[in-house]
């Protein structure tokens, strides 16, 4: 695998952390992005753009907001 830049680099590392190996399809569901698109990002083929950014940003609020809900109709 080629040397990533940061931005992508950070990605492909959060991804992974979230979902473990075969990360891509669930984070791209995750962040409404394409699988292929995300791929394309993690082999160094596509930049990350401020589109990517904002979609992972609200991604991932979205899944905490998501595990929050479920925590507390386990708490209740």
């Amino acid at each position: 695998m080629p040397k990533l830049d940061p931005a992508a680099q950070r990605i492909v590392d959060l991804g992974d952390k979230l979902f473990g190996d075969n990360w891509q399809s669930a984070f791209a569901r995750m962040c409404g992005l394409s699988a292929s698109y995300l791929n394309r990002i993690a082999n160094g083929d596509r930049p990350v753009t401020d589109a990517v950014h904002d979609a992972v940003r609200a991604g991932l609020k979205a899944e905490s907001k998501r595990l929050r809900e479920r925590a507390d109709e386990a708490h209740a």
